[in-house]
């Protein structure tokens, strides 16, 4: 089986750039992605592509092979796409897809919409962005595959051997009706919530530790 022009692209950054991690800041993605794209790439053709040892990443004999040939099939899907007019997208120059997942759910909307991305394609159009809305357990499920390449969840995963990194705080609302008890209230204590009943959406009861902590933080 032939690899794909991605783990192509991301075989030969990781040797030049000479690390997993100067490749992913190329391409916006996780330094896992890339290991991963590149052990992937070394299944398929049954060989070994880099040193074994040392921090550095070193093309083997075989490696440095492969990576010559690689080049120049980057240069020529290059070539090919200057001359199909895509607008100069170049996987040897910087050209990339990042796949992203988003949490979405029909009781609570989505953590970030299609226009939040704007300003990252219109600083990055050199980058392809694939942006998928799921439920929150898909996104992880996605991640965990390689099927994406991040995910923006609510909460914090926890998960192992995924790295995680806070982007944004969520704002609590509490809606009450009109004629509620609590609706004249100016401010809300975390006893004043106790013995009331509340609604949660079903997707969002795991999040409850942290809501109740953040309540308890500020007050």
């Amino acid at each position: 089986m032939s690899p794909s022009i991605e783990q192509l692209d991301r075989f030969v950054r990781s040797a030049r750039a000479g690390s997993y991690s100067a490749a992913a800041q190329e391409l916006y993605v996780s330094p896992q992605t890339v290991s991963k794209s590149v052990h992937d790439m070394e299944h398929k053709l049954n060989i070994v592509l880099f040193e074994p040892t040392g921090r550095r990443l070193r093309p083997t004999a075989r490696g440095a092979q492969v990576l010559h040939r690689a080049s120049e099939v980057l240069e020529g899907v290059d070539d090919i796409r200057r001359i199909c007019g895509d607008g100069g997208l170049s996987s040897a120059a910087g050209a990339s897809r990042l796949r992203v997942a988003v949490a979405s759910s029909p009781l609570r909307g989505s953590v970030m919409l299609e226009r939040d991305f704007c300003d990252f394609r219109r600083r990055c159009p050199r980058v392809a962005l694939d942006v998928s809305f799921l439920s929150s357990g898909s996104c992880l499920s996605e991640l965990r595959s390689g099927a994406v390449d991040a995910a923006v969840v609510p909460g914090r995963p926890g998960s192992e051997g995924l790295v995680s990194e806070r982007v944004d705080s969520v704002e609590l609302r509490l809606l009450v009706s009109r004629g509620h008890a609590l609706a004249s209230r100016k401010a809300l204590a975390l006893a004043d919530l106790e013995g009331a009943l509340l609604a949660e959406p079903y997707d969002s009861r795991w999040l409850k530790a942290t809501v109740l902590e953040l309540l308890s933080r500020h007050g």
